[in-house]
């Protein structure tokens, strides 16, 4: 595809995604039986394509009573690495199938523990970018006509996350091009010599959440970062253009990230107030932990894939006027 980029979200419906992923990111209205979900298991499992090691996702919203009788079956259950209610008894849900040797680096129960017991020093938001613009640096929101920043920002996403020159170049039309409701979103610091010391984007993609309402999933991703203290300032600013983007739409959204446990990125959705979010069904928790799912150049080991922690960030954890005086802070 001519503007192809490193997508988060994926397309609608059945794709088949890097790392022998194959996705059924499902947009229609909640799945209101356990026979649905099912089927669609059944429809992404019957590709034959590479089954030996492969890694078959479900994602959508679907009906908390849909969700407790597909869970009733402990087999059911075990796919379930992701849910949480969004709305009413509306819940998301992300369950995975996984073959061949494709599993945890650590024990779940271990990769919980070293989740649940990080407990971050949180800089206020405004504060933390205040200091940043102290130092001298600017935060940058677009990638047009700038050879220079698109050549820093590969340099910066290119080995650690697949990115390369043509598709840094097909994002920046799409910052560029994208109308009043935006569809992708990009943050960067740029230090007083010009040097790109921090990046991350976010993506939309839209489901029909209850009674037909549109609701928007927008994940935080490519977290990069070569000066510690950049990576909180520039997820900050990159939540506080999301928020403000729905100022005036009636769309509900959600900003949500998956974050490499090995590399500890799950401590800087932490210190940007995302949490993990709290699921229990038939009594059962589930660990919102997506076992190997991408690969990642962190320079820890073991190289390969990696698995990754859920977060989402609460509404009340980062308000509007917070975002509002964040973009007028640093709007140059």
């Amino acid at each position: 595809m001519n503007n192809e980029i490193v997508s988060s979200t994926g397309g609608a419906g059945i794709t088949k995604r890097s790392f022998n992923r194959w996705y059924y990111n499902y947009i229609d209205e909640p799945v209101s039986s356990p026979e649905q979900i099912q089927s669609y298991f059944d429809t992404i499992s019957s590709r034959r394509w590479r089954r030996r090691g492969r890694r078959d996702v479900f994602r959508g919203l679907v009906c908390e009573s849909a969700l407790e009788s597909f869970a009733s079956n402990g087999q059911n259950r075990e796919l379930i690495e992701v849910a949480f209610p969004v709305q009413n008894d509306m819940w998301y849900l992300n369950a995975a199938k996984l073959y061949g040797r494709r599993r945890s680096i650590r024990p779940i129960k271990e990769l919980k523990r070293e989740i649940d017991s990080s407990q971050p020093v949180i800089v206020p938001k405004e504060q933390l970018i205040h200091n940043v613009l102290d130092e001298g640096h600017t935060f940058v929101v677009s990638l047009h006509n700038d050879n220079e920043l698109q050549k820093q920002l590969l340099s910066l996403w290119g080995k650690t996350f697949g990115w390369d020159k043509k598709k840094i170049a097909n994002f920046a039309k799409r910052l560029e091009q994208q109308g009043s409701r935006p569809e992708v979103w990009f943050s960067a610091i740029r230090d007083k010599n010009g040097r790109l010391t921090a990046a991350a984007m976010a993506e939309k993609m839209s489901v029909q959440g209850e009674s037909g309402r549109q609701m928007d999933i927008i994940e935080s991703t490519e977290w990069r970062s070569i000066e510690r203290d950049h990576m909180k300032a520039v997820v900050d600013h990159l939540h506080a253009q999301v928020i403000h983007s729905y100022g005036t739409h009636k769309s509900d959204y959600m900003i949500i990230a998956e974050c490499n446990i090995n590399s500890k990125a799950y401590r800087v959705g932490q210190k940007s107030q995302m949490v993990v979010p709290e699921g229990v069904i038939n009594g059962y928790p589930i660990s919102q932990i997506l076992v190997q799912n991408v690969k990642v150049v962190d320079g820890k080991k073991p190289c390969g894939l990696r698995d990754f922690a859920f977060m989402y960030l609460p509404k009340d954890a980062f308000t509007r006027q917070e975002a509002e005086n964040i973009l007028l802070m640093t709007r140059h």
